[in-house]
């Protein structure tokens, strides 16, 4: 009885697509992380501000 059931299912030619289950990730709450990189070269100056300064602008 399960190979015909197997042999069936492989006949219909299942079609399984993912599409619904990402919408529901996407919905849920998430966190994110970013790290800078506070070393000297981020010191440099990029115009008035140093390069860490505006990391830090940008993610905030």
């Amino acid at each position: 009885c399960l190979g015909i059931a197997l042999l069936s299912l492989a006949l219909a030619n299942p079609v399984v697509t993912f599409g619904e289950s990402e919408d529901f990730l996407s919905s849920l709450p998430s966190a994110n992380v970013f790290i800078l990189d506070d070393s000297y070269s981020m010191a440099t100056r990029a115009g008035e501000t140093s390069r860490f300064q505006n990391a830090v602008k940008t993610l905030s």
